[in-house]
C-alpha cells in the first residue's frame, strides 16, 4: 500500500510493475486461447483508482466446451507467464554482478540515489544525488546493509564524545561559560551561528559554543565514560543534546562531509543509497539502482499475483483452475459443482481473511 508499507518514492515502480506483470498475466491466456482455437473477443487496458491492469475477454461457452485439459491450459497460463517472468527478473538479478562490474563498483561504498528535498539532510551543504559515502560517525559504509546498520547503530548507542585540545577551546571559546550541568539555560551559543554547536565537558562541568566541521576537522579521536581521552592536553566534550538526538558526520569521497543535528532515523527515510558506484562520470549510479528496483519489484509482485491466481476463490483464475482439476478427478457429474462451490467458497473465505488480518495489522500500527 503505497504511503503506507511501501516509500511514496517507489510509486513509479509499483505502478509500471502491476502494469507490466497483469499484461503478461493477460497475454499467457490470451496465446493459451488462441492455440485452443478459441476465439478472442476483446483485449485492453483500464485503471482501478490509481491502479493500471489489462484484461483479456474470451467467450465463456467456447471455453467450457473445450476438454478438461485444454480448460486447465487456458486457465493456469495467466500463472504460468507470471512465474516465467518473476524467474527470468530473479535470473537477471543474479547476473547483475557480472554485468554491472563492467561500468560499476560494488561494495565500495554506496552511492545517493534520492534525497528528500524538504529533510535536513539536503540543502546546499547536505548529501545530493550521487555523492558517494564512505563512513558515519566513523563506522565504514560499504553497502546498503551496512549503511543501515551504522545508522542503527549510531541511533542506538549513547552520544559519542570528541577529544577537542584544550589550546583549540581557549581561542575558540574566548569566555568559558561555567555553568553546572543541569542549569535551566543551558543553550551556549543561542543564536550566534548555525555552524556551531554546543558542547560539555562533563569532568569540569564547562559548556563550550564551537564551530563543529572545524572541530572535526582538527580532531577525530572519540571517547566515553568508559574510554576518555588519553592526552591530558585533551578534553572530552559531549554535544549538548536530547536523548534521540544525534550529531551525524556523513563522510563523503572527495566532498566535505555532511553535518547532521537530529535524528538518525530522518536520513534513513530521507535518503535512498545504491551499492554500486559508477566507474565513469557520464553513467550515473541511477541507471543501475532504477533497472535492479525494477526487478525486484517484477520478483516480488509476479510471483505474488501467481500464488494470488492459484488461489480457489471468486473472480480469480484459481476458481476456473479449481473446477477443471475437479471435472478431471470426480468421475459422478452431479458431486462437481457441490465440490467446485465448496472449494471457492473455503479459499474466498480464507483469502478473504488474510487480507483482512493485513489491514488490522496495519492498522494497529
Amino acid at each position: 500500500m503505497p504511503g503506507i508499507n511501501l516509500p511514496l518514492s517507489d510509486i513509479m515502480y509499483y505502478l509500471m510493475t502491476l502494469l507490466v506483470c497483469s499484461v503478461i498475466h493477460e497475454v499467457g491466456h490470451a496465446l493459451a486461447a488462441v492455440r485452443a482455437n478459441v476465439r478472442i473477443q476483446g483485449c485492453g487496458l483500464f485503471v482501478f483508482g490509481i491502479f493500471p491492469g489489462a484484461f483479456v475477454d474470451l467467450p465463456t461457452e467456447h471455453v467450457s466446451m473445450l476438454s478438461a485439459w485444454q480448460q486447465l491450459q487456458v486457465f493456469c497460463a495467466g500463472v504460468w507467464h507470471n512465474m516465467i517472468l518473476a524467474g527470468t527478473a530473479a535470473l537477471l538479478l543474479m547476473m547483475n554482478p557480472y554485468f554491472g562490474s563492467l561500468m560499476y563498483q560494488h561494495d565500495a561504498g554506496v552511492t545517493v540515489v534520492s534525497v528528500d528535498q524538504n529533510s535536513g539532510i539536503s540543502g546546499p551543504t547536505g548529501l545530493v544525488v550521487e555523492d558517494q559515502v564512505s563512513a558515519i560517525n566513523g563506522c565504514p559504509v560499504r553497502n546498503e546493509e551496512m549503511w543501515r546498520n551504522c545508522l542503527v547503530a549510531v541511533a542506538s548507542k549513547p552520544p559519542v564524545g570528541y577529544c577537542v585540545g584544550r589550546n583549540f577551546l581557549e581561542l575558540e571559546n574566548k569566555q568559558v561559560l561555567d555553568w553546572t550541568v543541569g542549569s535551566q539555560d543551558s543553550n551556549c551559543c543561542g543564536n550566534i551561528s548555525e555552524s556551531r554547536l554546543c558542547f560539555v565537558e562533563q569532568v569540569r562541568k564547562h559548556y563550550y559554543c564551537l564551530p563543529v566541521r572545524k572541530m572535526l576537522t582538527e580532531f577525530s579521536g572519540t571517547c566515553n565514560s568508559s574510554s576518555p581521552c588519553r592526552n591530558a592536553e585533551l578534553a572530552c566534550l559531549n554535544p549538548l543534546l536530547d536523548n534521540v538526538t544525534r550529531l551525524v558526520s556523513v563522510n563523503r569521497e572527495g566532498r566535505d562531509s555532511v553535518l547532521f543535528v537530529g535524528q538518525p532515523a530522518e536520513i534513513f527515510s530521507a535518503v535512498g543509497v545504491s551499492d554500486w558506484i559508477s566507474k565513469f562520470y557520464m553513467v550515473p549510479s541511477r541507471v543501475i539502482h532504477a533497472y535492479e528496483t525494477f526487478l525486484k519489484y517484477i520478483v516480488s509482485f509476479s510471483g505474488a499475483l501467481a500464488i494470488l491466481n492459484l488461489i480457489p476463490c471468486f473472480r480469480l483464475d484459481g476458481q476456473w483452475i479449481a473446477q477443471a482439476i475437479i471435472d478431471v478427478i470426480v468421475p459422478v457429474k452431479s458431486y462437481r459443482n457441490i465440490i467446485g462451490s465448496l472449494v471457492v467458497y473455503s479459499g474466498t473465505c480464507i483469502l478473504g481473511s488474510v487480507v483482512f488480518l493485513g489491514l488490522w495489522s496495519l492498522y494497529q500500527q
